[in-house]
């Protein structure tokens, strides 16, 4: 039996436009999760 197991980074910057942000922010599969901004990118 081949199990498979999905890892994955929680505490990682990412880069994206203000619209991404927000339309992450607003998707109901991310409805616990937090983000940030740091704007001198």
């Amino acid at each position: 039996m081949n199990l498979l197991k999905t890892e994955f980074s929680s505490d990682v910057w990412v880069t994206a436009t203000w619209d991404q942000y927000i339309d992450t922010l607003e998707n109901p599969d991310y409805e616990k999760a937090k983000g940030y901004t740091k704007s001198d990118w």
